[in-house]
């Protein structure tokens, strides 16, 4: 998975842990594409507080889903779910069987 497409996955699932400053230094940068810059001169701060910020929010992420797993669960339960559906279209009862019970595992 690309590190842009990582971090904006971790955001959504994680960004109500966050602080409403990191939110919205984090959207601005991430989502508005606004410069360091550019954000620092609208919370009148500096460009190195903004990058001090984002790297914090960054590690903050990755440590919340070492703990919580939303994500890395999220992209099991895909790939199993694919694997039920080309097992549907053989009509293999047992395998799909087998792979439900497995989701329902990590649920």
């Amino acid at each position: 998975m690309d590190e842009f497409l990582r971090k904006s996955l971790l955001y959504d699932y994680y960004n109500g842990l966050l602080t409403p400053k990191q939110r919205e230094v984090y959207e601005l940068y991430y989502h508005n594409d606004m410069s360091l810059s550019e954000i620092a001169e609208s919370g009148l701060t500096t460009p190195q507080a903004v990058s001090d910020m984002l790297k914090r929010v960054d590690r903050l992420l990755e440590k919340y889903e070492a703990s919580l797993t939303l994500a890395k669960n999220r992209e099991i339960v895909k790939q199993k779910l694919e694997e039920v559906e080309k097992l549907v279209d053989n009509d293999n009862t047992n395998e799909i069987n087998k792979l439900l019970s497995q989701i329902l595992d990590l649920v």
